[in-house]
């Protein structure tokens, strides 16, 4: 009897010990988003026009699965935002972007809900339609993340500095708009570019830079730039510096896209001394 007593207290004990490690792992354990960032993807949808129902999936209470939406499978909170609206087939030139614009997402501006999302390291809200409103400063709280293309998205305005504490960023496009609304954004001082010291990837055409003089000292000072699109930016010659013929410029960079811009010859020496450089284009309209 004393040793049935003594199996039946170890089976009891054990008993509690596995509900109790079932209890730890389901507290640690990710079966669904983190409600309050559900709550902030239900406030930033509503704030959508939406007539394609591109947003139809995000119901119910696991966002992890909605259309668009990533999480990190061991926190639950949201990783990866991916609106990006569908290209439909260029009708203008093979490298011009054009998005399915019957798929867009469409607002007057970017809800404030979505800085809830405070763990992003990829956010693409490229080829929608915040309707010439400001790139919002708050995307500068997002310290986390690692690519952000806001290409197409009908922005307008003055690039925000506060993208400058994007220290973690290594692409970033904020680029395109249609040529026949002229210059959607534009940058006049191009210093918060120099803290952004991870970025590989830089698009910034269809973008006014006439004003931002510093613009090429600033991208000499990133060591890890890869690729530059500056396509139709009214760069001209004053913007690249006038150093000596020997000193190497834009070190790492392989790819320079400087098309349709306002340079005229001779070429600026800086360009001559780019040693990792693969494919540069500078061409021009010819009248």
């Amino acid at each position: 009897m004393e040793r049935f007593s003594s199996v039946r207290f170890f089976l009891v004990v054990l008993l509690l010990f596995v509900e109790g490690a079932l209890l730890c792992f389901s507290a640690n354990s990710t079966f669904g988003c983190v409600e309050e960032e559900r709550q902030a993807l239900l406030k930033l949808k509503q704030s959508f026009q939406d007539p394609s129902g591109r947003l139809s999936s995000w119901t119910g209470k696991d966002c992890c699965h909605w259309e668009g939406v990533s999480c990190n499978e061991n926190t639950g909170h949201v990783v990866k935002l991916d609106l990006r609206v569908p290209e439909s087939t260029p009708f203008f030139s093979s490298s011009w972007q054009h998005y399915n614009e019957s798929m867009q997402l469409l607002a007057p501006y970017v809800d404030s809900s979505l800085q809830e999302l405070k763990h992003l390291e990829y956010l693409d809200l490229s080829g929608n339609n915040f309707q010439q409103s400001g790139i919002p400063k708050f995307f500068g709280l997002f310290k986390h993340l690692r690519y952000l293309n806001l290409s197409g998205a009908e922005f307008a305005g003055r690039i925000p500095d506060q993208l400058g504490n994007l220290t973690s960023l290594e692409i970033l496009d904020p680029s395109y708009q249609y040529p026949s609304t002229g210059f959607g954004l534009y940058v006049d001082n191009s210093q918060w570019i120099s803290r952004v010291s991870s970025l590989q990837h830089l698009d910034m055409s269809y973008m006014d830079l006439s004003e931002s003089l510093d613009l090429m000292l600033v991208l000499n000072m990133l060591p890890s730039l890869l690729r530059l699109n500056l396509h139709i930016c009214s760069i001209q010659n004053i913007h690249f510096p006038r150093g000596s013929a020997n000193s190497t410029f834009l070190a790492s960079v392989q790819f320079l896209d400087l098309s349709f811009n306002l340079l005229t010859a001779p070429i600026p020496n800086a360009l001559q001394n780019m040693t990792a450089l693969r494919e540069l284009d500078l061409f021009t309209e010819l009248y």
